[in-house]
């Protein structure tokens, strides 16, 4: 990756717990690494009995999970920070038959 710059990761949702982020820009190149020692996953996959045992899911942490879609609700208009926003809360299933919320 070239042409880029690196920032504190002071957003709100963040895709890693790093102090820092890269940020891209116009002319940000980034190209595919061939080398067999660079990490080749990068999922932060949870499953399903961490997220039901842990009473408080940190909201700003983003992770991975794979579930299929068994039931949804209606959406909802919901007032954040002024802004009006939908939101829409979906039932997952994993293999192991567990449901999240």
């Amino acid at each position: 990756m070239r042409n880029f710059v690196n920032g504190y990761n002071n957003v709100k949702f963040k895709a890693t717990t790093h102090k820092y982020k890269l940020n891209s820009m116009p002319k940000t190149q980034v190209i595919e690494v061939g080398d067999d020692s660079f990490p080749s996953q990068i999922y932060a996959f949870k499953p399903f009995g961490e997220l039901l045992s842990t009473p408080d899911v940190e909201e700003t942490e983003l992770f991975d999970i794979i579930g299929e879609v068994v039931a949804k609700d209606n959406p909802r208009s919901k007032d954040m920070s002024g802004r009006t926003t939908k939101l829409i809360d979906f039932v997952l299933e994993d293999l192991e038959y567990d449901f999240t919320y």
